[in-house]
C-alpha cells in the first residue's frame, strides 16, 4: 500500500507543472461553490430582496457546479494524455493494470483531499469577505457574526467527492482499454495532415450567420429574451465548427496561393498553423466562448447596477404613487376626491408633509402600428413585435398638472411623443385621423416602456375626447374579444421624512378601513407604489446580479487562463522536436524564433478577436435584454461593454506573457 502511495505522490511531484494547475482548479472550484452556498443561506439573504438574492445565488451555484465538473474533467483528461508513456513504462516493467489502477486511486484521493481541505478552508476564510462585498452592493447593513455553513460544507464535500469518483472511474476505464504499445506511442505518432472538411466549414459559417442575424433582427426587449438562447447555441456550434473546419480550409487556401505561401516566413507559419489548428481547434473555440461569456456576464451586470438609479427615477418619479382603476365595463368618471382625502389624512396623521402633488387621468390600451396608423388590438402586449405599442392617453388638464404648461388643442388635434420611430403630421387611430403636434420630451413614463416596449403618449383636447377614444377601443374588444381598457386616476406626490417613516405611513394607510370603504363607494380598485418600499429590493436584486456576474466572470476567466496554460504546455512539448528539425533543415535560429512568435501570437489572440466579433454582433440582442430589465441608457451599456473588453484584453495579454514564458522554456530555443 505504501508503494502505491509513494508512486502516486512521486507522480504528482515530478509532474507538478501539470498537477499544480489541476489541484488549484479543484481548490478554487470547491472554494467558490462553498461561498455561494453559504451566501444563499447567510445573513445577506435576510435583507430586502433576500428571496430573489437567494434564488440568484442558487442559480449561480448550479451553473458553477456544471462548469466545475466540466473543467475538472478537461484538466484530468489533459493530465492522463501527458502521462500515457509513464503508465506504459509501469506496464512494461511488470505492473499489471490493476496495480496502475491502485496508483490512480491514491492520486485521486490525494487530489480530492487537497481540493476539499483547501477549498473548504479557503471558503470558510473568504465567505465573510464575500458577504461584506455583497452587502455593500445591496446597500444592506453589515452583520458582525461569522457563521459557518454546515449545509454548504456538506453539499460541497458530497458534490466534489462524486466528481472525483467519476474522474477515477473514467481514468481506470481508459487505462484498461489501452495496451502498452498504444500508450508508448501516444504523443509520438506522426500527424497526418488534416483534411478540408467543407461541409462542416459551411455549416459553421451558416450557424454563425444565423446567430448573428437573430441578434441583429431582434428589436423588442421581451422578444430578445426568447431569442437569446437559440442565438447562443447557434454561435457556440458555429464557433467550434469555424475553428475545427473553416480555419483549416482558409489556411489551405493560403497555401495554394503561391505568391503568398512561398516566402520563408509565410511558408513555415502557414504549414505549422494547419497542424496547430487541427490539434488545438476545440481548445481555441473553448477559449473564445469563455472569453465571450466573461465579457457578456460582466458588462451586462455592471450596466444594470450602474443604471439602477436611472431606472428607479423612471420607475418611481415621485415618492408615492396611488393608482385608482375604474371598472372596465363602465365609461363613467368616478368621483375620487373622497379616496384622495383619506390618503392625505393618513399622511398628515403620520407627521409627513406632501409636496409636488400631481393628479391626472389616463386611458391605456394596446395597438398595432402600420406607418402613421394604429390599429386597435384585442390582445394584450406580448413584446413579440416591434410594431406593437402601448398607447397612453390623457387630457390637457392632466398634461398641465404634470408639466405646468397650459395648452389649447382644437378638436381632432393631439400632442404626441413616442419612444419609437416618430409619427408624421397625422395619426389614424380608431377610424379617426388626428393632427399631431410633436413633443420634444414627456415627463410621464408608463410601465410598458420600462419593459422595453414602445409607448405612444397622446394628449387630447379634453376628457370627453379621451373617453370617446376609450369607448372605441372597448367596442372593438367587445366585438373581437380581448382585454378592455381602464380609465385610471394617478395620484403622485413626494413625502418628507425618512424611508422608514414613509413605510410606516404607507402601512398605516393600507390598514385604514376608510380607504377600502371610500374606494368601494367610488367603485374603483387601487394599487400603491412607494419608492422607499421598492427601491431597496431593486438595488439588492441588481447588486446580487452584479456580485454573481463578477463571481461567474472570475470563474470563466480562471477557466480561460487554465485552458490557455495547458494549451501552451502541450504545444511546448509537441513543438520542442519540431523546431529543432526546422533548424536542422537550414532555418536560422532567428527565423525559427520569428516563426514561433508569429504562430503563438496568431493562435493566442485569434480567440480574443473572435470574441470581440461575437460581442459586436450580440450587442443589439443584449441591449434589448437589459432594456427588459429597465436599463434604457444605451450609451451607458456601450461604455460598460467597451470598458469590460478593454480590461479583459489587458488581462488576456498579461496571461499571454506569462504562459509564453512557460512555452519557450519547454521548447528551449537557442540562438
Amino acid at each position: 500500500m505504501k508503494l502505491y502511495f509513494h508512486l502516486a505522490w512521486d507522480g504528482i511531484r515530478k509532474n507538478r507543472r501539470l498537477y499544480v494547475p489541476y489541484l488549484l482548479t479543484g481548490v478554487g472550484a470547491a472554494t467558490l461553490f462553498y461561498i455561494l452556498l453559504a451566501l444563499a443561506n447567510g445573513p445577506a439573504a435576510q435583507m430586502n430582496g433576500g428571496d430573489s438574492l437567494s434564488l440568484i445565488l442558487r442559480l449561480g451555484s448550479f451553473v458553477l457546479a456544471i462548469f466545475s465538473a466540466l473543467l475538472l474533467f478537461y484538466t484530468n483528461s489533459f493530465l492522463i494524455r501527458r502521462r500515457n508513456r509513464e503508465f506504459a513504462l509501469y506496464n512494461v516493467l511488470g505492473m499489471g493494470k490493476g496495480n496502475i489502477a491502485r496508483i490512480l486511486v491514491w492520486e485521486t484521493l490525494l487530489s480530492a483531499g487537497i481540493a476539499l481541505l483547501g477549498g473548504l478552508t479557503l471558503g470558510a476564510a473568504l465567505s465573510k469577505l464575500a458577504e461584506l462585498a455583497l452587502t455593500h452592493l445591496m446597500g444592506g447593513e453589515i452583520s458582525y457574526s461569522y457563521p459557518l455553513s454546515g449545509q454548504g460544507a456538506l453539499l460541497t464535500a458530497l458534490f466534489f467527492a462524486a466528481i472525483y469518483v467519476l474522474i477515477l472511474l473514467v481514468n481506470i476505464v481508459r487505462i484498461r482499454a489501452a495496451n502498452p504499445v498504444q500508450l508508448l506511442r501516444a504523443g509520438s505518432e506522426g500527424e497526418r495532415e488534416p483534411r478540408s472538411k467543407w461541409i462542416l466549414a459551411l455549416l459553421g459559417a451558416v450557424c454563425l450567420a444565423a446567430g448573428y442575424l437573430i441578434s441583429l433582427r431582434t428589436n423588442v426587449a421581451l422578444y430578445a429574451i426568447q431569442n437569446f438562447f437559440p442565438a447562443v447555441i447557434l454561435v457556440i456550434i458555429g464557433t467550434y465548427l469555424t475553428f475545427i473546419a473553416l480555419s483549416v480550409v482558409v489556411l489551405k487556401a493560403l497555401r495554394k496561393n503561391r505568391r503568398y505561401y512561398y516566402k520563408t516566413s509565410h511558408f513555415a507559419t502557414v504549414s505549422g498553423l494547419i497542424y496547430r489548428m487541427s490539434r488545438n481547434a476545440a481548445g481555441l473555440a473553448s477559449i473564445c466562448i469563455l472569453s465571450t461569456m466573461v465579457l457578456v456576464t460582466v458588462s451586462t451586470t455592471v450596466s444594470l447596477y450602474k443604471g439602477v438609479d436611472a431606472y428607479a427615477a423612471v420607475r418611481w418619479p415621485q415618492d408615492m404613487t396611488l393608482t385608482l382603476m375604474t371598472d372596465t365595463r363602465t365609461n363613467t368618471v368616478p368621483d375620487v376626491a373622497p379616496v384622495l382625502r383619506v390618503v392625505d389624512d393618513a399622511m398628515t396623521r403620520s407627521g409627513l408633509t406632501q409636496s409636488n402633488v400631481h393628479g391626472y387621468r389616463t386611458v391605456r390600451f394596446s395597438a398595432q402600428r402600420s406607418g402613421d396608423a394604429l390599429d386597435l388590438t384585442s390582445e394584450q402586449l406580448t413584446g413579440s413585435s416591434a410594431d406593437e405599442y402601448a398607447v397612453m392617453v390623457l387630457d390637457t388638464e392632466g398634461y398641465a398638472d404634470l408639466t405646468g404648461e397650459q395648452v389649447t388643442l382644437a378638436p381632432g388635434e393631439a400632442l404626441a411623443w413616442t419612444d419609437g420611430a416618430a409619427f408624421g403630421d397625422t395619426l389614424t387611430l380608431g377610424g379617426d385621423t388626428l393632427r399631431l403636434r410633436q413633443l420634444d420630451s414627456f415627463s410621464l413614463v408608463s410601465g410598458s416602456s420600462i419593459m422595453g416596449l414602445h409607448t405612444l403618449y397622446l394628449v387630447m383636447p379634453d376628457l370627453d375626447s379621451v373617453l370617446e377614444l376609450r369607448a372605441q377601443q372597448n367596442a372593438y374588444t367587445n366585438e373581437h374579444g380581448g382585454t378592455r381598457s381602464m380609465l385610471n386616476y394617478t395620484y403622485q406626490f413626494d413625502l418628507s421624512g425618512t424611508d422608514d417613516e414613509q413605510l410606516d405611513a404607507l402601512h398605516a394607510l393600507l390598514s385604514d378601513p376608510e380607504l377600502e370603504s371610500a374606494a368601494e363607494a367610488a367603485n374603483v380598485n387601487y394599487t400603491t407604489d412607494m419608492r422607499a418600499d421598492g427601491y431597496p429590493t431593486l438595488r439588492s436584486t441588481y447588486g446580487g446580479f452584479l456580485f454573481l456576474g463578477f463571481f461567474l466572470g472570475f470563474v470563466f476567466l480562471f477557466a480561460t487562463v487554465l485552458i490557455i496554460y495547458y494549451k501552451q504546455v502541450s504545444e511546448g512539448y509537441d513543438d520542442r522536436g519540431r523546431f529543432r528539425i526546422m533548424q536542422q533543415v537550414g532555418m536560422t535560429p532567428k527565423e525559427v524564433k520569428a516563426t514561433i512568435r508569429t504562430q503563438v501570437l496568431l493562435m493566442f489572440f485569434l480567440p480574443l478577436v473572435t470574441a470581440a466579433i461575437h460581442i459586436a454582433f450580440a450587442f443589439p440582442l443584449i441591449k434589448q435584454i437589459v432594456f427588459a430589465f429597465g436599463l434604457q441608457n444605451v450609451h451607458l451599456f456601450l461604455l460598460c461593454t467597451l470598458g469590460t473588453f478593454g480590461v479583459f484584453a489587458l488581462l488576456y495579454t498579461f496571461v499571454y506573457l506569462l504562459t509564453a514564458r512557460t512555452y519557450y522554456r519547454i521548447v528551449r530555443m537557442t540562438d
